[in-house]
């Protein structure tokens, strides 16, 4: 009778997690957002301003554009 699994235990294995694992897989997953929410954040701000600098741009040109017809 060596290769026999008794089935007591073959149940066990296929069980599920314990709450210590999901405990753990959840902090984990806390811990990465906290990081990686403040650099997507940044990134954000940043892409927002080089937005408003290209409008910003485009506002200069069309106003100097204005100006020389102007004249």
């Amino acid at each position: 009778m060596k290769g026999v699994v008794s089935l007591r235990s073959a149940a066990r294995e296929d069980h599920g997690f314990t709450l210590l694992e999901l405990l753990i897989t959840v902090a984990i997953i806390g811990i990465l957002t906290a990081i990686v929410v403040p650099i997507f954040t940044n990134a954000l701000e940043k892409s927002r301003k080089a937005v408003d600098m290209s409008n910003a741009a485009s506002i200069r040109t069309v106003l100097s554009a204005a100006v020389m017809d102007a004249r």
